[in-house]
């Protein structure tokens, strides 16, 4: 949930409560902060915590952390979970209700079934390989490559993302101004770890898709760095299309930020940002990375599974950029 929309919502239960106090008593004898006796928090308190430099101390991490886990966790406070996602298809769903954190938590009727939309028929005839990943009823895919050595920057990875994105474009094929800041906005969205990343796919996807843009190049520039994020930064938010790139395959680099970089709490709030598809890239090095702590050991067996479990089909696919490379395609059927 995003901060503004928390803010309004603890608003109008805090006017509320004084509006229901003000009608039963003399307006001149109503002290709000003695007499409002209720708020009701709306949230979740396995979203992620302010990003801090260092870890809190053991005992502050439930003070520091989020307003619901001081409640929740910290004071014990009873809360009710929604057992119905109005958010995402039900692959995306199940996956999510995987990972442990909701137990019972199922798609609506109303979105359960909803898939990508536009013709994937626009798509390049000669980019084959888009159109299997972009594939409808592919829902949670994943794309794994070979290439070594990156520690934090994929270009890679950061062409793969910027050539789908164009495919996606091509199949919603926004016919103005307006339809494709709709298409930023709303349609697509990727989440990298790492800034420098991001940055790197924002400068790929400027050079693929502005000379098919109906923006002036600094309002697609400005629409970009909003459609590219953090995992921190895309909290609160979703898009029809979540591309997710990890950009790590050098192995140093993985065992230096594995508690960051595994963190499942992060990798929940990626996953289920995604209301049609999810398309999860990463290096074989990053999903065959054996982590010495227990705690990290049980969080990169849930990446492992959303890859070789929950993914359950393979195929093999020719990606022709300056080089022919070979990647691992998997997907849930």
């Amino acid at each position: 949930m995003s901060n503004r929309l928390f803010d309004e919502i603890i608003k109008f239960v805090i006017i509320s409560c004084m509006n229901i106090k003000i009608r039963s008593l003399k307006v001149e004898s109503f002290n709000p902060i003695t007499e409002l006796t209720k708020v009701v928090i709306v949230g979740d308190h396995n979203q992620l915590p302010p990003v801090m430099p260092i870890s809190p101390p053991k005992d502050l991490e439930v003070v520091l952390g989020s307003l619901f886990s001081y409640y929740v966790e910290g004071h014990k406070i009873p809360s009710n979970q929604l057992q119905i996602n109005y958010r995402s298809h039900k692959d995306i769903v199940d996956f999510t209700s995987s990972l442990g954190f909701y137990h019972d938590l199922k798609a609506h009727s109303d979105n359960a079934g909803e898939v990508l939309g536009g013709n994937i028929e626009n798509i390049d005839q000669k980019d084959r390989w888009i159109k299997a990943v972009l594939s409808k009823e592919k829902v949670v895919c994943s794309l794994e490559h070979d290439r070594k050595f990156d520690i934090g920057v994929s270009q890679l990875e950061a062409y793969l993302v910027a050539r789908i994105i164009k495919g996606f474009y091509q199949m919603i094929n926004p016919q103005d101004a307006k339809e494709e800041i709709q298409f930023w906005t709303n349609k697509v969205g990727v989440v990298a770890p790492h800034n420098a990343q991001g940055r790197t796919i924002i400068q790929k996807a400027f050079q693929i898709i502005e000379p098919v843009s109906k923006l002036e190049k600094n309002v697609l520039m400005s629409y970009l760095k909003n459609t590219v994020y953090s995992v921190e930064k895309f909290q609160g938010s979703d898009r029809d299309l979540i591309i997710t790139s990890i950009g790590l395959s050098d192995v140093d680099k993985i065992d230096q930020e594995a508690e960051f970089i595994f963190d499942v709490l992060r990798f929940n709030v990626l996953t289920s940002r995604a209301k049609h598809k999810l398309i999860f890239i990463s290096s074989k090095d990053f999903l065959n990375y054996v982590p010495m702590e227990k705690k990290v050991i049980e969080n990169v067996a849930k990446f492992n599974f959303l890859v070789n479990k929950f993914c359950n089909k393979e195929i093999i696919i020719k990606f022709n950029g300056k080089e022919d490379t070979f990647l691992k395609f998997r997907y849930k059927q």
